[in-house]
C-alpha cells in the first residue's frame, strides 16, 4: 500500500501484492478456513495487483486476476461492486 496510495510506486508493488495473493493460495482448504478471517487482505491484494498490473500495461494478467476476484468476493464485497467492475472495464476497454 505504501509503495502504490503513497509513493506512487507501482513496480516495487508487484511482487509484494504477488506474495500476498500466493501466501492465501498456497494454503489448503482446512488452512483457509483456519485462516478465514485472512481472506479479505486476499481478496484486497488481489484487486490491488490487478490495478497495477493493468498500469503497467499488462492487460491479460490484470484481466485474470480481476475476473478472480470477482469470482471469489461474489459473496462477501470485501471491495465495492462498482470498483470491481469499473477495473473490469478498464482492462476489456
Amino acid at each position: 500500500m505504501l509503495f502504490t496510495q503513497i509513493e506512487n510506486k507501482p513496480e516495487p508493488a508487484i511482487p509484494l501484492f504477488s506474495k500476498a495473493c500466493l501466501n492465501w493460495e498456497k494454503l489448503n482448504e482446512k488452512e483457509q478456513l483456519e485462516h478465514h478471517q485472512e481472506k479479505k487482505n486476499y481478496i484486497k491484494s488481489l484487486y490491488r495487483l490487478a490495478n497495477v498490473i493493468l498500469e503497467k500495461g499488462d492487460v491479460k494478467g490484470a484481466l485474470a486476476r480481476i475476473t478472480s476476484c470477482i469470482a471469489k468476493d461474489e459473496k462477501r464485497n470485501y471491495i465495492s461492486v462498482p470498483f470491481k467492475y469499473f477495473a473490469l472495464g478498464k482492462g476489456l476497454f
